[in-house]
């Protein structure tokens, strides 16, 4: 009794006592404290800029996905960071990670009907992160302390979201503060950047989805799809006009969704020929033009690269079928074929 007292009293203190009475001189004081963590709001820039470089370094192929995905899904988050906006950070990062969970689910689980990803993606929905976190941890993208986070961060976002401030306070503090009054007062003080990094980095374990229970149990139709649509590209070495000129976050959040579900059903061999790949034909992009040396012995490499992939994949499909279902490998793309291309853009003229 003695501490909800307390924490009433604290309540006055800061809502009654310390702010101004009615609307409009309420307002004033808001936005008076809105134009004050303008200047905090760049420390917590800085900080959170630190962090990415510190967890995803600039040089990382992990680095141009998560600077893609903070652009396409995160605005919102980071506005609320700026201005140090904590409880509806929470609920909207807390919402980013279950969808993203929620959609990946749906595209991983069904081998290739589109009846089965309705079915999936209506059982799916239904659910929250707290429910589907252990599925990622079944399969192999996610270990325990990852499911734990994102159990953790999904209750912090009910207290907030119900106004339980016991739940918030037991989340983040001692689990005496009981008024939902007191929500922003608790959550002002937490430091949101180690969440929104984790956050990235669980999208980033789904992502790139290196290894799943799939590996071991080959799907034939699923494997010939995406392979058949997968080695042209491959062959092509990528040297596709509007992905050549493409920005670098954008080229690798491209490249990112192309090989991640190659990675899902291919085997652990095949899987180290795909990654030697991924990073060499990024190298090979940022070559030409500028170390044509460098960029035509990576041309070289990748060539025989794309031939061992390709043989692998003939070998992976013969597991469930004993014929050759690739019969025909494209040819790979020449240099003076890229050159064509190349030349072309600069002309301003449009490629094949």
């Amino acid at each position: 009794m003695k501490s909800i007292n307390k924490e009433i009293q604290q309540i006055k203190q800061e809502k009654l006592v310390d702010r101004p009475m009615g609307t409009k001189n309420r307002l004033k004081y808001i936005q008076e404290e809105i134009y004050k963590n303008i200047t905090k709001g760049e420390e917590r820039f800085n900080k959170l800029n630190a962090a990415l470089d510190a967890n995803f370094p600039l040089n990382s192929s992990d680095r141009g996905f998560i600077d893609a995905i903070v652009v396409m899904a995160f605005d919102t988050t980071l506005e609320l960071l700026f201005l140090n906006k904590n409880t509806s950070l929470i609920v909207e990062l807390q919402g980013a990670i279950e969808r993203f969970c929620i959609n990946a689910l749906c595209d991983i689980l069904p081998v290739n009907t589109t009846t089965a990803k309705d079915v999936i993606s209506q059982m799916i929905d239904k659910k929250n992160l707290t429910d589907i976190a252990p599925y990622f941890e079944t399969l192999g993208l996610w270990d325990e302390k990852d499911v734990k986070f994102a159990q953790r961060l999904t209750k912090l976002r009910n207290g907030i979201a119900h106004k339980n401030a016991e739940i918030v306070s037991k989340c983040l503090s001692d689990g005496n503060q009981k008024h939902f009054a007191s929500i922003d007062s608790i959550t002002e003080k937490m430091d949101c950047v180690p969440y929104i990094i984790d956050v990235l980095k669980l999208i980033v374990k789904i992502s790139f989805a290196i290894t799943n229970p799939i590996d071991k149990n080959p799907r034939l139709q699923a494997r010939y799809n995406r392979y058949l649509s997968s080695i042209g590209l491959l062959a092509g070495l990528f040297c596709i006009p509007d992905l050549m000129t493409m920005p670098k976050d954008l080229k690798d959040f491209y490249l990112i969704e192309f090989f991640a579900p190659l990675y899902l059903i291919s085997t652990k061999t095949l899987n180290e020929k795909l990654k030697e790949y991924h990073i060499k034909v990024v190298d090979f992009h940022n070559s030409l033009g500028t170390d044509d040396t460098h960029a035509i012995l990576l041309h070289s490499e990748l060539c025989g690269l794309c031939n061992e992939i390709f043989s692998l994949m003939q070998s992976e499909l013969k597991i469930d079928f004993n014929k050759n279902l690739l019969n025909d490998k494209p040819q790979n793309i020449t240099m003076e074929e890229i050159r064509q291309i190349k030349e072309k853009q600069s002309e301003g003229k449009p490629s094949r």
